[in-house]
């Protein structure tokens, strides 16, 4: 609910903007999103990037399940 409530306002807000402050914004907007995008990947590759001793040793079943999910090992071959 709250995250309705604060898109509501924003809308309102940039509503009463002009082309060129909407576009800075938008800008602003996409420059934040490709910056955690960025972020994202670099995280699973250092994840993914785990040697397979280390995997074994620190991680529960649990975890290991979702590793391979993210890291797309053991596609039940075995």
């Amino acid at each position: 609910m709250p995250r309705l409530f604060s898109t509501v306002i924003a809308a309102a807000l940039l509503a009463g903007c002009t082309s060129a402050q909407q576009l800075f914004v938008e800008r602003g907007v996409f420059s934040a999103q490709s910056a955690k995008d960025a972020e994202g990947r670099v995280l699973k590759a250092t994840v993914c990037a785990m040697s397979i001793g280390a995997y074994h040793r620190i991680n529960t079943e649990r975890e290991r399940e979702a590793l391979d999910v993210l890291c797309g090992g053991d596609e039940g071959g075995s």
